[in-house]
Formats: C-alpha cells, sequence, structure tokens
C-alpha cells in the first residue's frame, strides 16, 4: 500500500503544472505582442524561477530551443547532472506566444507562456493551472547570459509583472556560478 501511495503521490506531483498555490482563479497574464518564435530559439539561461518541485536543487539551468522537423520546437532543458527533453508548440498560431509543452508521452500539456521578451536579453515565462478554487502558478525569468541582467532592468520587469497578477516576491535566483 505505502508503494502505491508514492507511486501516485510522485505521478501527482510530477504533472502538475504550476508549483506556487494561490487562491481563486489564475491571474489574467497578457503575453508578448507580435511574437518571433524563430528569434527566441536559442539558449537561454534561468535567472529567477518560482519553486517547482522538479526543479529542487537544480543549478546551471538553461533552456535551448530549436525547431523540429514537424513545426515543434525541441525543448532541451539541462543543468549540471540533469537533463530532459521535451516538445513545444503553439496551438492557435494566431497567439504563438502561448505554447503548451510536455516531457512526458503520458503528461498534459502545460502552459508555457511568453509573457514578454527582448530577444537579445531577457524572457519572463509564465504557467498556471487552476484547481478549484485555487490556482498553481510557476514563473522563469530567463537571460541569454549566464550572469543574468541589471538590476535596473529586472526591477523594471518585476513592475509590469506585478501589474498583471504575478507575485514577484516568489523569484528565486537560480545558481549559475561554477556551471
Amino acid at each position: 500500500m505505502k508503494t502505491v501511495f508514492s507511486v501516485v503521490l510522485l505521478t501527482v506531483l510530477v504533472t502538475i503544472q504550476g508549483q506556487v498555490p494561490a487562491l481563486w482563479r489564475c491571474p489574467n497574464v497578457p503575453v508578448q505582442v507580435n511574437f518571433t518564435l524563430s528569434e527566441y530559439l536559442g539558449t537561454w539561461y534561468e535567472y529567477e524561477r518560482f519553486f517547482a518541485i522538479y526543479e529542487i536543487g537544480a543549478e546551471c539551468a538553461q533552456a535551448n530551443y530549436s525547431m523540429k522537423a514537424d513545426g515543434h520546437v525541441k525543448v532541451l532543458n539541462s543543468g549540471r547532472g540533469r537533463s530532459i527533453e521535451g516538445d513545444a508548440y503553439a496551438p492557435d498560431p494566431s497567439v504563438p506566444a502561448k505554447l503548451l509543452v510536455k516531457f512526458f508521452w503520458w503528461q498534459r500539456p502545460g502552459n508555457y507562456w511568453v509573457v514578454e521578451t527582448d530577444y537579445l536579453n531577457y524572457a519572463v515565462v509564465y504557467s498556471c493551472t487552476e484547481l478549484y478554487f485555487m490556482h498553481l502558478d510557476t514563473a522563469w525569468l530567463l537571460t541569454r547570459r549566464r550572469d543574468g541582467i541589471p538590476d535596473d532592468l529586472k526591477y523594471s520587469i518585476y513592475s509590469r509583472l506585478s501589474s498583471y497578477g504575478i507575485n514577484t516576491r516568489h523569484f528565486k535566483k537560480t545558481k549559475q556560478t561554477g556551471c
């Protein structure tokens, strides 16, 4: 019985799309207008993130995005001692910044919304899942350089995210030294 409970618990934890709980519905977060996937492709470093159980202990986290023959995006997330490959696509071509991503064949796709990016320095990605009277959200602040972005740019981004209802106090810096 203990083994069955452990397997069920592990399955639930792995498939949860967001990790920071909050009451009520997901905030109405806009995405990047005129998003251009080809400019977004390439390597991004995880500068800051919300807590996510699947990222406990993650260091030197980065993601590499490249096009696949079927028009989907190959997502290769890696870091010190770990790597996982996923698949992303925009189900509605009229809103290309609202992608869905999954890493396991049995997993329900999770939201991967590019809230904003300048393509050269930073990108903010957001995901939210509603569960009855609460929601679980996750966000990432990605940068093109491992050493991140200037604080004034970060706080400007935080200000916009706060205005959308994203609680930026949940961001925690990802270790990117000694990589």
